[in-house]
């Protein structure tokens, strides 16, 4: 959800990335780094999605750590900006701490 909803919101700056070649095109303006980041970012989150299924589906646990973690960043991260899709990741801490308790 946050790569396609960058694509969105950033389809100028990643078009003018692309355009410029990629090579060193990202920190040119701030809208450019933002898109950047923005999309990196979702890449990011698609890898340790991919660890904390793998993860579950091995032990059939998770490390309530994780969730907790991921609670308390997402709450900061809405307070900081409430504007934002910081208030999905709250639900997902809660699943999160749900299949710590199995």
């Amino acid at each position: 959800l946050h790569c396609v909803v960058g694509l969105f919101f950033y389809a100028k700056p990643l078009g003018e990335i692309a355009r410029a070649g990629f090579f060193n095109a990202a920190d040119k303006t701030p809208a450019r780094d933002g898109a950047f980041w923005f999309m990196f970012t979702g890449a990011m989150l698609l890898l340790l999605g991919e660890v904390v299924r793998w993860t579950h589906k091995r032990t059939g646990t998770l490390p309530a750590s994780l969730g907790w973690g991921f609670l308390a960043l997402s709450v900061v991260g809405a307070l900081m900006m409430p504007v934002s899709g910081f208030w999905l990741v709250i639900p997902v801490s809660g699943l999160l701490l749900r299949a710590a308790r199995r």
